[in-house]
């Protein structure tokens, strides 16, 4: 199974070191993230430093760390199934519209 990694789950990895930081530092290699994700990472850097009491330098580190195994998924590549998305997740928060096209983009995955 491939997994789509979303933004929170990512934001939580840096911020704690607890059981999710420990799974993304396994060698997982069906692990999948947009880069539109570590766009929204750094719009929240000075909150993400301050709740994790990592340093900007050290917490860019840790995001490489973490992200070493995964497949980049470029946005251009989920562009097309956006509107798709969209109705899929209208009613729920069309704010999570990009993570629904990337499984829609990645076959056979699920979202974490």
């Amino acid at each position: 199974m491939k997994i789509i990694l979303d933004t929170n789950i990512l934001i939580s990895a840096i911020i704690r070191d607890a059981f999710i930081r420990k799974i993304l530092f396994e060698n997982v290699t069906n692990l999948y993230i947009s880069d539109y994700i570590l766009d929204e990472v750094k719009e929240h850097e000075d909150e993400i430093v301050k709740k994790s009491m990592l340093g900007k330098e050290e917490m860019h580190f840790l995001i490489k760390k973490l992200i070493k195994n995964a497949n980049i998924i470029n946005r251009k590549d989920i562009l097309p199934f956006r509107d798709r998305a969209k109705r899929i997740i209208q009613n729920i928060d069309i704010d999570d519209a990009l993570i629904i096209a990337s499984a829609l983009y990645i076959k056979n995955s699920l979202i974490w």
